[in-house]
């Protein structure tokens, strides 16, 4: 992932489970995309800003 943003694509989001959201209840999507978001910061210094829905 880091070569991949270190040559300039955007690397976007859609949770870390890919379980589809509705399925889900109401905090869990927020908090799986927050993780998500969170794990690609880590490795890239970059924070998304796509989402894609599984």
């Amino acid at each position: 992932m880091r070569g991949i943003a270190a040559a300039g694509h955007e690397i976007g989001v859609h949770g870390r489970q890919h379980r589809p959201l509705p399925l889900r209840g109401p905090r869990a999507p927020y908090d799986d995309l927050a993780r998500a978001r969170g794990t690609v910061t880590d490795i890239t210094g970059t924070r998304p800003t796509l989402f894609r829905p599984p």
